[in-house]
């Protein structure tokens, strides 16, 4: 469905299978069927799959689909609710995120321009919730500050990483740093 951009046929077929088979809505499903919405660009499919989601409590309890969510929430230029939605959904104490959620939410920070809230989420999912940043969260960070053209956060995120030694260790890093530095 996917390849076809067809999402009101997955959608249909995903309720074919729930109900033929009595299959249960699962994590797995919801996060496809979801993920899918995005892939064929179907904004409404996204939001009724959402909501359907939300009220089946999948999206508080599983950090995949919280991920598909931030996701789809960020391609639909929806980052405020992105943002809501993750602040909703610490309360669980049962909560894990991991380095997809903090991709997720530095590219909806860099969506608001909002650098200090791109630094304070790192901050917190690196110490409080003990995720390591490898390459690709370097760079987001990075990418985040050079879209909030915020040098200062820019200046402090490449210490950051150089620190860590992905400066001089990884390209990626190596060529946001450069870009960075040719914007400021």
């Amino acid at each position: 469905c996917i390849r076809l951009k067809d999402s009101r046929r997955a959608h249909q077929l995903f309720d074919e299978f729930t109900q033929k088979i009595d299959m249960k809505y699962d994590d797995i499903g919801m996060s496809s069927l979801l993920n899918t919405m995005i892939e064929c660009n179907d904004r409404n499919g996204f939001e009724r799959v959402f909501t359907e989601a939300k009220s089946r409590g999948f999206v508080a309890t599983n950090v995949g689909v919280l991920n598909v969510c931030l996701k789809g929430m960020a391609r639909f230029n929806k980052p405020k609710q992105g943002l809501q939605l993750f602040d909703d959904t610490t309360q669980s104490p049962d909560f894990r995120p991991d380095q997809t959620t903090l991709l997720a939410l530095l590219t909806l920070c860099g969506k608001l321009k909002d650098s200090s809230r791109a630094q304070q989420l790192f901050e917190e999912l690196t110490q409080k919730f003990g995720i390591k940043p490898n390459n690709i969260v370097m760079s987001s960070l990075l990418n985040t500050m050079i879209e909030c053209d915020d040098l200062n956060g820019f200046e402090r995120a490449f210490n950051d990483a150089e620190s860590r030694g992905f400066v001089i260790l990884d390209v990626n890093v190596v060529n946001v740093c450069l870009k960075g530095m040719a914007q400021f």
